[in-house]
């Protein structure tokens, strides 16, 4: 059991816009969501949110969070994995080694920097999946935390939508359909003030609603890796993406996931002889 009351959580979903508050974080600080809010890019704009003397216990960060001796250009394990199947139409990843992906590594590395001098040492629960040893700090990737939670009747009536507008769907589907708070109820958190944003948020349209929503489902990432319940999907060289509980995935996720890692399994045996030769 945990003691909600006494646990300080921080979710951050990045945003590198140069003019705008694309950055949003989230707060739950002993029992209460103490912030919600957007601010720009610069680490200042970000000091300025999380003023005060908080240290977190859990962190989750919408962003590449890769080991330190990783290779700017290395092809994750945990975005191919998400990638192809029926991940690829309903929830996959950019791939964070090239363009606009390789951007967004360069904009979360001094993030989790920041991060993980606000952090606490990692609990056990954490099971060694944290990439900064002895950090709480896990990457959110709130398109899939969210898609895994949906089953096929959802995608059908979510229907095709561009990438831009394809997490507030999922977001606004989620919520709705109450996938939300059945995540809530199984990690056993009540948070009163927590569950009124998650459902405010899903009755607004606006591009800051769109970054606190975002942020929202990075706190219920650190959430479930602070529990132990998280289903982390990757490996140690390339990082790992946080996931809500298996038990709550639909057949279809699971199924895909199974299909993915055999597919790149499959895949890695017919290479590797021919690097041998």
């Amino acid at each position: 059991m945990i003691d909600w009351q006494n646990v300080s959580l921080l979710g951050i979903d990045v945003g590198f816009s140069k003019t705008r508050a694309t950055t949003g974080i989230a707060i739950y600080e002993r029992g209460s969501l103490r912030s919600l809010c957007c601010v720009g890019s610069s680490s200042k704009d970000r000091a300025t949110a999380l003023q005060g003397d908080s240290s977190f216990d859990a962190v989750a960060i919408d962003g590449p969070i890769l080991p330190a001796s990783a290779d700017d250009k290395l092809k994750r394990l945990c975005e191919s994995l998400l990638t192809g199947g029926e991940f690829h139409t309903r929830c996959k990843p950019g791939l964070s080694h090239h363009g606009f992906g390789l951007d967004l590594r360069g904009a979360t590395a001094p993030i989790a920097d920041e991060a993980c001098l606000l952090a606490n040492p990692a609990s056990e629960a954490f099971g060694g999946r944290q990439v900064r040893h002895s950090i709480p700090l896990a990457e959110a990737f709130p398109n899939a935390f969210l898609g895994v939670l949906l089953d096929d009747a959802d995608y059908d009536a979510i229907g095709r939508v561009s990438r831009g507008a394809k997490f507030d769907r999922l977001y606004e589907r989620a919520v709705l359909t109450g996938r939300v708070h059945a995540l809530l109820d199984e990690l056993d958190w009540k948070a009163p003030e927590l569950t009124e944003a998650i459902e405010t948020q899903a009755l607004k349209s606006s591009r800051a609603s769109h970054e606190r929503r975002a942020a929202l489902i990075c706190l219920l990432t650190a959430a479930c890796a602070f529990a132990g319940q998280a289903e982390y999907v990757g490996d140690a060289l390339g990082g790992w993406i946080c996931l809500p509980p298996q038990k709550l995935w639909k057949p279809w996720a699971r199924l895909a996931m199974i299909q993915r890692k055999a597919t790149l399994q499959k895949r890695a045996a017919t290479i590797r002889p021919s690097r041998n030769a």
